[in-house]
């Protein structure tokens, strides 16, 4: 089953239209148990956009950061029901996953770009 199955969206609503766009989005979220979960999540907008394909397609993908705690419990997956949490994990060493990408092991171009841009501006390579 993709993630486009599991996903219902209800409604987008923006929040505030000001510096950065924030929106609120509604939706049922079909959970690894089979039920279905009401859940929303705000998003900002603003870190890149690309077109994967110019030229041939008009797909335009937006891209995220946010927050991560290095002492955040780690398991296989999971997840708060309460907070409409259904998680699996991979944690991998920055230099790792860039590696993977020289080797072929990590092949989709968003996880490419994003990794390359926590490269580049989250964790740029100390001046000496």
């Amino acid at each position: 089953m993709s993630v486009a199955d599991r996903v219902r969206i209800h409604s987008v609503e923006t929040l505030s239209d000001n510096w950065y766009v924030l929106k609120k989005a509604t939706f049922d979220f079909l959970r690894s148990d089979g039920t279905w979960q009401r859940q929303s999540r705000e998003s900002y907008d603003q870190i890149f956009e690309a077109f994967m394909s110019p030229g041939s397609v008009t797909e335009k993908l937006y891209f995220f950061i946010a927050e991560y705690e290095t002492d955040a419990k780690r398991e296989t997956g999971g997840g708060l029901v309460s907070e409409g949490e259904d998680i699996s994990t991979l944690e991998l060493d920055l230099d790792a996953a860039l590696q993977m990408i020289l080797s072929g092991e990590i092949k989709d171009g968003k996880t490419i770009m994003l990794l390359q841009y926590a490269k580049l501006y989250l964790f740029p390579a100390e001046k000496p």
